[in-house]
């Protein structure tokens, strides 16, 4: 089979991913490409244009409501923390009925369950704490923090220890109405 890819087409599709001053685009041509951009099949309304959103910076990662606020983020371990990290295993839980429309995917999911390790441990030397967006987890030896896939409501949660197993299970209910 011949190859679909030759040196030209790798050195063109090199200069497309290169950004420097010769292939960045020129202000002229960005105002095209702004102007037949998806803004330009939005309906203009009459919309305040000097209270829209800044735009966004093309080589931002996340944008900044997306970034969780500095207070949310002293729950992740800490460089100087030399525990080690509990191993655990996260499953999606789904109440399925016979004739209902669901299907099994994470967004039709009811519940995260954490089953978290804690060998050598008692249920009295764990911490937990969990709000809508983390799940933290420790003790003297291990620690675990997590940021949680979908919101929950922490306030209905569940936490069940088992002594044979030395695993705390530990059940979300998911807010459907955030997520």
């Amino acid at each position: 089979m011949a190859s679909m890819f030759g040196v030209s087409e790798m050195n063109a599709l090199q200069d497309l991913c290169r950004d420097d001053e010769d292939t960045a685009l020129r202000p002229a041509q960005s105002a095209v490409v702004q102007r037949i951009g998806p803004n330009a099949v939005a309906d203009d309304g009459g919309e305040d244009k000097e209270n829209a959103p800044a735009p966004r910076d093309p080589k931002a990662i996340w944008a900044d409501d997306e970034i969780p606020p500095e207070e949310a983020l002293n729950f992740v371990d800490a460089a100087d923390d030399k525990r080690k990290r509990a191993a655990f295993e996260m499953l999606y839980k789904q109440d399925v009925y016979l004739g209902t429309e669901k299907n099994p995917s994470s967004a039709h999911s009811n519940a995260i369950v954490y089953k978290i390790k804690f060998p050598g441990h008692a249920h009295s030397e764990l911490d937990v704490d969990v709000t809508k967006t983390t799940l933290s987890a420790s003790s003297d030896r291990l620690k675990l923090a997590l940021y949680l896939p979908q919101p929950v409501h922490a306030d209905r949660g569940s936490a069940k220890w088992d002594d044979k197993k030395k695993v705390l299970t530990i059940e979300l209910p998911v807010d459907v109405d955030e997520w």
